[in-house]
């Protein structure tokens, strides 16, 4: 082809151009035209087309290098941008790829979280008995429910001690102390079924049970009433373990001893004592425990109310004592007694039950008094003895009598227990080293 031939077609391929140039809008129009001279300045706005070399024209050594073309025998500029590789599609795998890390070190993928009910049916489903199992199998699921029944059932008896059976216990003797009617002071009238002179007050509690023979209320002043007891008290050793009705109720219900007789008019025993459970939920006479090493709650409960069927009488707590049931004779005294030779031998009891005392009372008791003891069981935490009993002594309070709580203070010579000693690593009491000691008579007991 002649340099002739060659200039025409060039020609008409720019004539081409143009016309294609003319038929596009003006912003296009130009970015093609840019392209096809290769100036990138005026395509800086635009994204880059592909090089399409439409006319092959020579490009001069300053265009090559604009446009990232190397020359020959010449190297690489460095601040020439290559595209990144893209990333495949495809994972690669760790053992393909030298800076990946093996599968078994990965962190394990977090469970969803279950339902407690779904957790519990897996465990449970998992634990059930199977034909096929072996005898270990056998064995192992064996104890598994053996062991859930067990915790069961445990559960249940706390459960039912705790919360259900005090709370049904309250609930009951609330009933029975709205029974008793307090302000009703008159005698009942004669002829009827019940006993001559029984206070009126006493009516719905005989008609509901014939065995009550009273009623007691014993409260603390202070800012919680720790000992909150208002309950009737009833004849018979048997309601130790059984409510006023005679259910059988592990809280019991108050009782005189059977040496202490209340059944007629007339009948009042030098010594009234009267039995009341310390339950492990609280109520009876749980709250005398903690009577235990605070003056505070002593001066804040010096009095109580006692009636019989046939009289009311307040009465005047005068000492707090602490007994081993297991070593009584050892230490030489019946603190539970109820009957006495004579005024000398009960101011004696007096005497050795004020020795014993945790608390000084300014109460003053003659041979006249009659007294009022509650027993219950002592706490090993406040007794530190295993078998003790605790008791508040109280005399029938005169009506011109006075009552300073505060000289109600803690007894420092007080005489515990031999086993107290023994068991707080402390010297015996001198009381118990003195041969000519006076002792009361327990030749008398009416037992």
């Amino acid at each position: 082809m002649t340099q002739q031939q060659d200039d025409t077609s060039r020609q008409r391929l720019e004539d081409k151009i143009q016309e294609l140039l003319a038929s596009l809008p003006e912003e296009d129009a130009t970015a093609v035209a840019s392209v096809l001279r290769g100036d990138t300045a005026a395509t800086q706005e635009h994204q880059p087309a592909p090089e399409v070399s439409l006319i092959n024209t020579p490009r001069s050594p300053e265009q090559k290098r604009r446009h990232g073309e190397v020359m020959e025998d010449e190297y690489q500029p460095l601040d020439i941008i290559r595209p990144e590789p893209e990333t495949p599609s495809v994972l690669v795998e760790p053992d393909s790829d030298p800076n990946a890390l093996p599968l078994d070190s990965l962190p394990p993928k977090p469970r969803a979280n279950r339902p407690a009910w779904r957790c519990l049916a897996s465990t449970f489903a998992g634990n059930g008995f199977h034909r096929n199992d072996t005898v270990m199998e056998w064995v192992r699921k064996g104890g598994f429910w053996l062991a859930l029944i067990t915790l069961t059932a445990c559960l249940g008896y706390v459960m039912y001690t705790m919360w259900l059976l005090p709370t049904v216990t309250a609930s009951r003797y609330e009933q029975v102390e709205a029974m008793y009617h307090e302000e009703d002071t008159q005698t009942v009238t004669e002829g009827t079924a019940y006993p001559t002179g029984m206070l009126r007050s006493f009516t719905d509690l005989y008609d509901a049970n014939a065995d009550v023979r009273g009623f007691i209320r014993f409260h603390a002043s202070g800012t919680r009433d720790f000992l909150d007891i208002d309950y009737p008290i009833m004849k018979g050793s048997r309601y130790v373990d059984e409510d006023f009705y005679g259910h059988s109720n592990p809280n019991g219900t108050p009782f005189l001893d059977d040496r202490c007789a209340v059944d007629a008019a007339g009948q009042r025993p030098r010594v009234m004592l009267v039995y009341g459970n310390n339950s492990a939920a609280g109520g009876m006479f749980s709250g005398l425990n903690e009577l235990v090493g605070s003056p505070y709650y002593a001066r804040s409960a010096p009095l109580l109310t006692m009636s019989t069927l046939f009289e009311t009488h307040t009465y005047q707590v005068f000492a707090v004592t602490i007994t081993d049931e297991n070593g009584e004779t050892e230490d030489r005294g019946d603190m539970r007694r109820t009957q006495f030779a004579d005024d000398a031998d009960f101011l004696s009891f007096v005497q050795e039950v004020r020795l014993r005392s945790l608390f000084h009372y300014p109460v003053e008791v003659t041979a006249e008094d009659e007294l009022l003891v509650l027993s219950t069981v002592a706490s090993p935490s406040v007794s530190k003895l295993d078998n003790a009993r605790l008791l508040v002594y109280a005399r029938r309070m005169p009506e011109d009598a006075y009552v300073n709580t505060v000289a109600i203070v803690p007894n420092e010579q007080v005489v515990m227990p031999v086993q107290w000693y023994v068991e707080q690593e402390l010297p015996i009491h001198p009381y118990y080293e003195e041969a000519a000691s006076a002792a009361p008579d327990t030749s008398m007991t009416g037992e």
